[in-house]
């Protein structure tokens, strides 16, 4: 014996599946971050989608990020309706680094310590530049 849902209880469950579904086109990106050569923890990679460039649009709008471990290495991630999936935003985004050591003692109000990294301008102002391709990377690799 099968139970069957009414046909308006069917319509809003599928209509609650499609609107958990959708948002970006993702791919996963990975690679290794380094520091006049030397692989650099505690960084956060930031991908920006470009508008025209990229599957976002101004109304909807995804910006993925992955942070750097001890090796250097970081895999992106994606906030999509509150949930956090794997891989960055397909097509061409601006790149960011920030330190979330500096930051963090920033906030607290104290001194900077050993352990925080001064990156390059070009690593924090947006000018630096990477396509994510619909198949991914795991070489997206950036020397500061």
């Amino acid at each position: 014996m099968t139970t069957r849902l009414p046909r308006g209880a069917s319509l809003l469950l599928l209509g609650l599946f499609l609107a958990g579904c959708g948002g970006p086109t993702l791919a996963p990106v990975s690679g290794t971050v380094t520091l006049n050569g030397e692989p650099v923890d505690g960084i956060r990679v930031i991908f920006e989608p470009i508008v025209g460039q990229s599957d976002v649009t101004d109304r909807e709008y995804y910006t993925s990020f992955g942070i750097t471990d001890e090796s250097g290495r970081y895999a992106m991630q994606t906030e999509v309706r509150d949930k956090l999936r794997s891989g960055a935003v397909v097509g061409g985004v601006a790149v960011r680094f920030v330190c979330i050591k500096r930051e963090s003692f920033m906030n607290k109000g104290l001194a900077d310590s050993r352990a925080v990294h001064d990156l390059p301008p070009s690593a924090r102002d947006k000018s630096m530049r990477y396509t994510v391709e619909s198949s991914g990377s795991r070489e997206a690799n950036f020397d500061l």
